[in-house]
């Protein structure tokens, strides 16, 4: 679960935004703000994937801190940069 949310999350910075298919087939690009919100909600979810697989090992809270940091620092460098 971690790793899926977190490459989704990438592909959607990498990408500035996500294509989205509604139900009549059209498809449109989100970019900007909200795309940067739905990388957002990706690597908090992957951020909730990594915290259950560290309270399976029964970790240290430190643990914790450095799982989320390797997840969340470099794609806050890669969005701050490319903004």
């Amino acid at each position: 679960m971690a790793g899926f949310f977190t490459a989704f999350a990438w592909f959607a910075l990498w990408q500035k935004g996500i294509t989205l298919k509604g139900k009549s087939g059209a498809t449109s690009f989100v970019d900007g703000h909200a795309g940067l919100v739905v990388a957002a909600f990706a690597l908090l979810f992957g951020c909730l994937g990594v915290a259950l697989l560290l309270r399976s090992f029964r970790a240290a809270r430190t643990a914790y801190f450095i799982g989320f940091a390797f997840l969340l620092v470099p794609a806050l460098a890669l969005a701050l940069i490319r903004r």
